[in-house]
């Protein structure tokens, strides 16, 4: 029996707000406290003004929000006011982030008791968070949040930025008042790449290679919209682990391009181009390269990959420096890039390329952005489909801590979880009569669920999935492949429902019922899940829409091939001849997963090879990549040393027959036959007779 799929957002709430200091729908002040705030500011004509609440949890301390008005132009350029809802914490020490200019705080938009008109709610979004930059007034104009508004929506990293009106600051006796300004930008979600690093959250190799490319793509973006950041680091630059959307922020050291009277080198002294840092060790550097530009930048780049990727270190005087490549530590600690053919060369491009100490010699941002495509491309693991976990939330939330704790091992392994709350009526839609009334789930509950699986190390995803009939949990489950098939697919997925249920009846063959209780729990447990994952889809037929995207990537290495390489090279024949058997097998519906990842892996066998020669050959020798002309090569360099052996031994033999060294030859055989002459020496010869 179909169902009405209701697809929305799951409600997230920021790390830094505790969960205890929002109302059910995930507010900060309810509309009812917004009005009293707005009533004070309108009253006393400010622009800002505070309202205490009580915390449950800190009853010391009671929890300030501050109120700010906010004036922005709309789409239809008619001003509109906003108000936003700033959060210190109980203590005052919830922030976003800090630095020597000032502040980050969270911020959301309030909703107000008046805004019951759905399309007025809709475009307001109420309850959206907003990064909020606050620091005092300053007379530098290299560093005002103006000229920072103007840069961040050049960047095009938040179009919706906005310069606060100031405010005074409360003075004491000590510190005197002083006027703050503040920037309101959109909040971006996922975490600075210092965290993601240093978190639970357990990343495929081509899920960081995927971060580093968009990574590059973000800097270079940045950089063509005439913006030069100069304080690119892990803190500065935010990842979605689930989507691998990159986002640069912190634009308060940035400058335009066209802008020549600010060439100061501002930055963190890690990070900085050699150059740079340290002028006196260029005497005869080209003056361009003697300021801040594109290669002080993509130096910043190739310190940034080299940290994100765990291939270097900071040494004493906290300079980065990357490990060599036969370097005993990748190999035993490095998870990000297990394959050392693909570390290799990911080394010797960020040493070469983008680190190299000569900034005339450093590559481009189009160049970099270029080899990570490929190196991404190359060597994607095509067994590696996405996974996605769907986790029933009226299961977990009804299982007991044990059943939990192994609904989560198991969803670690996922790239993406979705959720299914079936019973779940979405707010303005009508109550079917012929239901029970169910009890909702508030935005609360979903966020405080959502916060408990992020902190297992589980990547949860932004769609929750509901029917309003939580009898019907099966059958929700089973449209969601139905429904995804309306939307154009990037990439290949598979679907996995975890559940501790003995009898679930999925008719979609997409999906796969994953049992924890049913994996062995012998040897390493997390290689065993990962087994029974992949060996699950791994007989499963390929969709027509997953044939047909790797159809197109195969095609795609062709054209890249014939263009740089032209039609005779010898990979050609092997991908064409991939493509066709693929098409066949297709056609005859014979086609699974494990036949795919088997003619692949024929492929890339026959592209690079596995020998240690055709390694050696690929990595000193980039355009002879094909095993063939790698072979063709060695066979040459065998010739060549058996000629100059031949040549060698022609030689001595000439030697061996001159008059000359016949002589010198017959003096020595003389030598050797004559008794050795009587020792004089008194000390030597008792030596001689004592032993």
């Amino acid at each position: 029996m179909a169902v009405d799929i209701v697809e929305q957002a799951f409600p997230f709430l920021p790390r830094q707000i505790e969960i205890d200091h929002v109302d059910r729908e995930g507010l900060l002040l309810s509309p009812s406290q917004m009005e009293i705030a707005i009533a004070d500011l309108v009253k006393n004509n400010k622009t800002r003004t505070s309202i205490l609440k009580r915390s449950k949890k800190d009853k010391e301390h009671h929890l300030q929000l501050d109120v700010v008005e906010v004036e922005n132009l709309n789409e239809k350029g008619v001003l509109e006011k906003k108000y936003v809802t700033v959060y210190l914490g109980a203590r005052h020490d919830k922030h976003l982030g800090a630095g020597a200019f000032g502040k980050v705080k969270l911020a959301q938009l309030g909703k107000r008791q008046n805004q019951e008109n759905a399309q007025e709610e809709e475009t307001q979004q109420p309850g959206k968070w907003y990064a909020l930059k606050v620091q005092p007034v300053t007379q530098d104009k290299h560093f005002t949040l103006a000229r920072e508004v103007e840069l961040v929506r050049q960047s095009g990293t938040s179009t919706s930025a906005m310069l606060l009106r100031q405010w005074d600051s409360k003075g004491t006796f000590f510190k005197p008042t002083k006027k703050k300004q503040g920037m309101l930008t959109d909040f971006v979600y996922g975490q600075d790449l210092a965290h993601l690093r240093a978190s639970e959250i357990n990343l495929r190799s081509s899920q960081w290679m995927k971060l580093a490319t968009n990574i590059a793509k973000a800097h270079r973006s940045i950089y063509h919209r005439e913006i030069i950041h100069r304080d690119i680091k892990t803190a500065n630059v935010m990842a979605d682990p689930v989507t691998g959307k990159v986002t640069i922020v912190d634009f308060g050291l940035a400058k335009n391009i066209q802008n020549k009277l600010d060439q100061r080198i501002v930055g963190s002294k890690s990070y900085v181009a050699p150059e740079l840092i340290f002028p006196r060790q260029y005497p005869d550097l080209d003056k361009q390269y003697q300021v801040p530009g594109d290669k002080s930048e993509m130096w910043l780049l190739g310190v940034l990959l080299g940290e994100t990727l765990g291939l270097g270190y900071f040494n004493a005087i906290n300079r980065f420096t990357m490990r060599d490549k036969n370097d005993a530590y990748l190999e035993a600690e490095n998870d990000q890039i297990p394959n050392k053919i693909l570390r290799d060369n990911v080394i010797d491009f960020i040493t070469e390329r983008m680190m190299n100490p000569h900034p005339a010699q450093r590559c481009t941002f189009d160049e970099a952005v270029t080899f990570l495509e490929e190196m991404q491309h190359l060597y994607f693991d095509w067994m590696d489909a996405k996974k996605i976990g769907i986790l029933d939330l009226n299961e977990y939330a009804t299982s007991s801590s044990k059943e939990k704790k192994e609904l989560i091992e198991v969803l670690k392994h996922c790239q993406e979880v979705w959720m299914v709350d079936a019973g779940h009526q979405q707010k303005n839609t009508e109550i079917n009569p012929e239901m029970d009334a169910e009890p909702q789930r508030s935005v609360k509950e979903y966020m405080l669920l959502r916060r408990e699986l992020e902190d297992a190390g589980v990547l949860v995803g932004e769609k929750l999935f509901s029917c309003g009939d939580s009898k019907k949990t099966n059958e929700l489950i089973n449209a969601i492949p139905k429904k995804l098939q309306q939307n154009e697919q990037d990439e290949l997925r598979h679907f996995f429902h975890v559940t501790h249920k003995e009898k679930v009846s999925l008719q979609d063959e997409e999906i796969c019922v994953i049992q924890p209780k049913s994996i062995k729990k012998t040897g390493n447990y997390s290689q065993a899940i990962q087994a029974e994952l992949e060996s699950h889809f791994g007989g499963f037929a390929l969709a027509e829409k997953q044939f047909n995207l790797i159809k197109k990537r195969l095609t795609q290495e062709v054209e890249r091939i014939e263009n740089k390489y032209g039609q005779a090279d010898s990979r050609l024949p092997v991908i064409n001849g991939t493509i066709f058997s693929l098409q066949k097998q297709f056609a005859d519906k014979t086609l699974n997963y494990k036949k795919v990842k088997e003619s692949l892996d024929h492929v890339q066998k026959e592209m690079w090879g596995k020998s240690t020669i055709r390694n050696v050959f690929a990595r000193w020798f980039p355009q002879l990549v094909s095993a063939s002309q790698a072979q063709k090569e060695m066979k040459a360099l065998q010739s060549e040393i058996e000629t100059l052996k031949q040549e060698h031994w022609a030689t001595n033999k000439q030697q061996q027959v001159n008059p000359s060294n016949e002589k010198i030859n017959a003096e020595s055989n003389k030598r050797k036959h004559e008794p050795d002459a009587p020792d004089t020496d008194p000390k030597r010869k008792a030596f001689r007779s004592n032993h």
